[in-house]
């Protein structure tokens, strides 16, 4: 899985490269809403066995911000990339309490997308790419030498969405694909019980304001 996200991020910024030799460029500002998880950590919160039966997890709410650029290479294909400060984690609820962990991400995603235009100066918008990430800090006990889960995270992105001139509203989903089990306890239960791992999961809404455009030249 790892070999084949190096393959996925070396080809998208080879074309990069390629491409943006001749590109119309927008800047602009990006945030909106998250809706997080980590896919696994309910199987393996209960083989550890520090949870009851009435555990459950669910979609924490959060939020994201950053910077975004867009490269039109002609009127319909573009590549977007984009660096994020991205507020995840997971809600764990259990009969009498509820409690959030926060996974705070500094994430770079880098969609190739295609645009088709709908009518009425709009376009509709689709875009896959890879992202990565880094966990800067998190909830006590997430980060660090006894931490739950390593900083490093990566995987695929689909965006899909509009664009009316210099605004876009998205919506998009990660999909990470790196284990994010941080201990070697979780690592052990993991492979006794033939479970997958943990990976994050995120459904993002997001409103774009591009306040600047040039023409981009290598030349």
């Amino acid at each position: 899985m790892k070999n084949l996200l190096k393959t996925v991020l070396c080809s998208t910024f080879l074309l990069m490269s390629v491409f943006l030799s001749n590109a119309q460029m927008k800047v602009g500002w990006k945030g909106g809403l998250n809706l997080s998880t980590l896919s696994g950590y309910k199987e393996i919160a209960h083989k550890v066995g520090y949870v009851h039966d009435d555990y459950d997890v669910e979609y924490a709410p959060a939020f994201h911000f950053g910077i975004t650029t867009q490269y039109e290479f002609n009127e319909v294909i573009f590549i977007q990339p984009e660096l994020l400060f991205s507020m995840q984690g997971i809600k764990e609820k259990s009969k009498n309490e509820t409690e959030t962990s926060r996974l705070n991400f500094l994430q770079l995603p880098v969609y190739i997308g295609y645009k088709s235009n709908t009518g009425m100066n709009s376009e509709g918008i689709i875009g896959i790419g890879p992202y990565i990430g880094y966990g800067i800090w998190g909830s006590q006990g997430a980060y660090g030498k006894q931490g739950q889960f390593q900083h490093f995270d990566a995987g695929l992105t689909v965006m899909v969405g509009f664009q009316i001139k210099n605004f876009q509203l998205t919506t998009s989903y990660d999909f990470g694909m790196v284990d994010q089990i941080g201990i070697d306890k979780w690592n052990d239960i993991k492979k006794d019980y033939g479970l997958s791992g943990i990976y994050n999961r995120n459904f993002k809404v997001s409103f774009v304001w591009y306040h600047s455009s040039l023409f981009y030249s290598s030349k």
